[in-house]
């Protein structure tokens, strides 16, 4: 016999009863994607940074540029395998709201420095044959609908020689992280440095760079690189600070240092209470039901079948709670990217929460189910 008209009449019965059930499961598991999130991007943060990739900016304040020469004796320092430098600058196409990032910088040394951001070896060479070329984040590319071989103008805070703060590119290529957790970084736009550099007026914004991106040979020589790199510019007026990505990722995750512990007992706590209110709920919903409970029996459904309805409403109930309250939270965690660049949401979070609503749904109405079960004829 059908058992889903049983399974729907169940859940319909009382549908103030079971709205309310869902609620407190949507609200549950919006919490728990959020705390998820939030405890993946911590670790992910920590487990990928490499402490053989060095930043190198200014003493005085990050925002203060460096002189591009300086990279002239750092590329040449023993132990320093590649040398990479960053001059970025906010930008905006056809309409100010619509934000990009440039990165002028040594296109060939920064790929090889992060080689989890795959691009095009071709599209590479082509940027040595187009001066202005670009290698735009696959971001940008989705968004704008832009092609390979289009020429994009973007304006710019930044003028040019022309007194203009219009920078014409023409994309050669497209850059995308190793994994789709990338989305943010994705939507810098890579070009040659020397164009940046040369379109720009004699002035302080000349022959400078953000910050330099180095690769070091041997991870173990970092804090002695460090120390020789900012010992040399100590009296200089260009002082440096030298850090490793390791360094920098554990101060930007130290405010989020007991995350992943505190994530894991506001999870356990979550669904513990969730658990006691959505079990009293079932139990409340099957004293009500007895005499219907009866009927089915009287009319030849055995007790194990009477128990298995019960299970699975509740696995319905717990199944669209769930995967309502985990696309709420997804979404909570894609809103606070744009204020926390580590916020990301987690491959995988789907099937966990899944999983943690089957266990719940049994849990939760497993007495419930006995009882049912247990009714006489």
């Amino acid at each position: 016999m059908n058992s889903l008209p049983f399974i729907w009449a169940g859940l319909r019965r009382k549908t103030g009863l079971s709205i309310l059930i869902l609620a407190l499961l949507v609200i549950a598991f919006a919490v728990v994607g959020a705390v998820e999130g939030l405890t993946s991007a911590v670790n992910h943060a920590i487990a990928s940074a490499r402490p053989d990739r060095l930043y190198v900016s200014s003493k005085i304040n990050p925002r203060v540029p460096l002189p591009i020469a300086q990279g002239d004796w750092l590329k040449r320092l023993a132990g320093v395998r590649r040398f990479a430098p960053r001059y970025q600058f906010a930008a905006a196409y056809q309409r100010p709201q619509q934000a990009v990032a440039i990165c002028a910088t040594d296109i060939d040394a920064l790929f090889a420095i992060y080689p989890e951001h795959a691009v095009d070896p071709s599209q590479l060479r082509a940027m040595h044959r187009h001066r202005d070329g670009a290698i735009v984040g696959r971001g940008v590319m989705r968004h704008y609908g832009w092609t390979i071989g289009q020429r994009i103008t973007l304006q710019s805070p930044l003028t040019r020689q022309d007194g203009t703060g219009n920078w014409s590119l023409e994309i050669v290529g497209i850059w995308s992280g190793a994994s789709d957790d990338v989305e943010d970084d994705s939507l810098m736009i890579f070009t040659n440095y020397d164009y940046i550099n040369g379109s720009l007026p004699i002035g302080p914004a000349r022959d400078t760079m953000q910050f330099a991106v180095l690769q070091i040979a041997a991870a173990a020589r970092a804090e002695a690189i460090e120390r020789t790199i900012d010992s040399h510019y100590a009296n200089s007026s260009h002082g440096t600070l030298t850090q490793s990505e390791h360094q920098i990722e554990q101060f930007l995750v130290a405010p989020f240092a007991d995350i992943d512990t505190v994530g894991h007992r506001i999870v356990g706590a979550t669904l513990f209470v969730l658990l006691f209110a959505t079990s009293a709920l079932m139990m409340k919903s099957i004293r009500e039901r007895t005499p219907e409970l009866e009927i089915l029996k009287a009319g030849g459904h055995s007790a194990t079948h009477v128990l298995l309805l019960i299970l699975v409403e509740s696995l319905v109930l717990c199944v669209v709670g769930a995967a309502i309250g985990l696309f709420v939270g997804t979404r909570l965690l894609l809103l606070a990217r744009s204020q926390v660049a580590l916020v990301t949401v987690p491959h995988g979070i789907d099937w966990i929460g899944f999983a943690y609503a089957t266990v719940l749904a049994f849990a939760a109405a497993g007495m419930a189910a006995w009882r049912g079960r247990k009714v006489p004829i």
